[in-house]
């Protein structure tokens, strides 16, 4: 007898399960793009508060508007930025928790067996044979 053969087949997953997936990194990377937009708006607008050097002028309502803005700006790009991470980090999660398993086909070979036979018959013998698969 001959071993077994096995042959294992990986499964694909269905459609629906790679737009869950899609969708879920696709919020992620949208809200790290809005996360980018925020920063930039933060530091140009901090930029604009920040003089290189001692100016000596009076802090005005202008320049408190763009320190409120900078402030608000940069809080707003940590959250974009947290929020679209966990969706990037969430949509990594169900990839592997989702991943489909495989399969495996266990195939059993037969070979045919011949199986002689002798029988006397008048005047001698038959010789003859028999094969089952």
């Amino acid at each position: 007898m001959k071993k077994p053969i096995v042959i294992t087949v990986d499964n694909d997953r269905d459609p629906k399960n790679i737009g869950l997936i899609a969708g879920i990194a696709g919020a992620g990377a949208i809200l790290g793009a809005i996360g980018v937009y925020y920063n930039l708006d933060s530091r140009d607008a901090a930029n604009a508060v920040s003089p290189h050097k001692a100016t000596n002028e009076p802090w005005t309502s202008v320049q408190q508007a763009d320190y409120d803005r900078a402030h608000s700006s940069a809080v707003k790009a940590g959250i974009c930025y947290g929020i679209g991470g966990a969706a990037l980090i969430g949509a990594v999660v169900v990839m592997i928790v989702t991943a489909p398993g495989t399969e495996q086909t266990v195939i059993h070979p037969h070979y045919a067996k011949a199986l002689p036979t002798i029988a006397p018959a008048p005047g001698g013998a038959v010789l003859g044979g028999a094969w089952s698969f």
